[in-house]
């Protein structure tokens, strides 16, 4: 599943994943993650910080989490990964396929 404010980047992310013959959906609404985290249950979910701040402590699955090239890294919980953009397309692949096998 992914989830980013910015209708660019979740639109590439989405595409990637089909592309990839992945099973995703997508959201660039908060309020939406955790109703669809719970329809949907993904292996791992890719997220903007902003949104991984809000619902890190109810995260039963891995993360990806993006992040803009001028903010910190957020605290992580254990197992969940951080990419900072611009990233590789390649970079995002390699952490699904680590996270999910």
């Amino acid at each position: 599943m992914v989830s980013h404010y910015d209708l660019d980047v979740l639109s590439r992310i989405y595409l990637l994943l089909i592309h990839k013959k992945y099973k995703a959906e997508a959201t660039n609404k908060s309020e939406e993650i955790e109703q669809r985290l719970k329809r949907f249950k993904p292996d791992v979910l890719i997220v903007s910080s902003k949104d991984y701040v809000l619902i890190k402590e109810k995260l039963k699955k891995p993360a990806i989490v993006i992040a803009d090239a001028d903010q910190t890294k957020p605290e992580l919980n254990y197992g969940d990964r951080v990419l900072k953009q611009p990233f590789q397309t390649s970079s995002l692949l390699q952490a699904v396929e680590e996270l999910i096998f």
